[in-house]
């Protein structure tokens, strides 16, 4: 198994109260245990190796309403370093709420996983699912929240975002191998139908060059005993007495 250290997921995180950033802050980037200090440890106690379990890692970001959110998700896409998950809150006065946010961020990044934060019981997953459409990249946060339950929902979603991304680029190569597969058949069949066209032209050349040969032959035959006979009758023409 690969030691290579795994290359940190993007989150954002859309809230406007500053102490949830700096929450967030804690709970996500803090350092963690990664494999390797838990593989030492094992090994110190038990005196038995074990393979390594690396632990993802995250850069966080932070906006205060959703357009600002918005156009951070933009800019990412655009450098090719999108984010993987957002955190958005759903009350954000003056600004966009939690459910308008969303609906921009999924139509610049439709498989951006979200979990929407909310202090208010009258936001009814329901109501989400009938405002936003069914969709399996959201979940629901409740405010306060532990943060057990923010590293779990984070872990959860950045690799369910990181395997629908693989599963996407595996069916566009697969797409376009098969493209590729195709053209080069269309090519091969080209070429085939060609060979054979010229194929068949030289064979034609070669049987009308063989009928010219033989009406050649037959046309000389014919004109050999011609001239036969046409110099027989001169000559039987040369050998009458004119003076009788």
């Amino acid at each position: 198994m690969s030691n290579k250290t795994p290359s940190p997921f993007r989150i954002l995180i859309i809230d406007d109260n500053t102490s949830i950033h700096d929450d967030f802050q804690k709970i996500l980037a803090a350092p963690q245990y990664s494999g390797n200090d838990i593989q030492n440890l094992e090994t110190q106690i038990f005196g038995a190796e074990s393979s390594p379990v690396l632990s993802a890692t995250f850069t966080i970001d932070c906006a205060l309403q959703g357009e600002d959110g918005l156009q951070m998700v933009k800019q990412a896409a655009s450098d090719g370093e999108p984010y993987s998950l957002a955190f958005v809150d759903f009350r954000m006065p003056p600004g966009w709420d939690g459910i308008k946010t969303i609906r921009h961020l999924w139509n610049v990044c439709p498989d951006l996983q979200i979990v929407l934060c909310t202090a208010y019981s009258d936001c009814s997953w329901y109501d989400i699912r009938r405002d936003l459409g069914k969709t399996d990249n959201l979940l629901i946060l409740k405010k306060p929240f532990e943060n057990v339950e923010v590293l779990q929902m984070a872990h959860s979603l950045v690799r369910k975002w990181e395997l629908a991304r693989e599963v996407k680029y595996r069916i566009d190569h697969l797409d376009e191998m098969v493209k590729q597969k195709t053209k080069e058949k269309e090519r091969l069949q080209k070429e085939k139908l060609k060979a054979l066209a010229m194929k068949a032209e030289t064979e034609k050349l070669a049987l009308l060059g063989r009928i010219a040969g033989k009406l050649s032959h037959d046309f000389n035959n014919i004109l050999g005993a011609i001239m036969g006979n046409s110099e027989l009758a001169l000559k039987k023409c040369t050998d009458i007495d004119i003076s009788n």
